[in-house]
């Protein structure tokens, strides 16, 4: 008879974590990947800016477009020059940084839709 009592107790302790697992899971699940949501960015709001002093790397050409600036309005690049004189907008010093197109992984094997936060963190934008 013991025996029986140690393992119905052991059996329900197993049950109470097991639960308390689903719980915690839950808890954290339902934080969702509202980060990755551009709605919830307040930055996001202004999608017009000028970036100064950018390296480019291109995708048509074997080089490094140095010290450019790109005009960006509604989220769209308008124009690439030496030099843009535009007033009254936002304007991003990116010296020593780099300008790429998004990159586009062809082979990927998405578990978890929290993964895509990752990629775009990395520079991935379309999988």
């Amino acid at each position: 008879m013991k025996i029986v009592k140690r393992i119905f107790k052991f059996i329900v302790i197993i049950i109470g974590v097991l639960l308390l697992s689903v719980a915690v899971l839950l808890l954290v699940d339902n934080q969702n990947t509202n980060y990755l949501k551009i709605n919830n960015i307040n930055s996001a709001d202004n999608n017009s800016f000028l970036i100064t002093n950018v390296n480019i790397i291109p995708m048509n050409k074997d080089t490094i477009l140095v010290d450019k600036m790109v005009h960006i309005k509604d989220g769209i690049i308008q124009k690439v020059a030496d030099r843009i004189e535009i007033n009254g907008i936002e304007t991003l010093d990116a010296k020593n940084k780099y300008l790429t197109p998004g990159l586009i992984d062809m082979h990927v094997h998405v578990w978890d839709r929290y993964e895509l936060g990752l990629y775009l963190s990395n520079g991935v934008t379309a999988v």
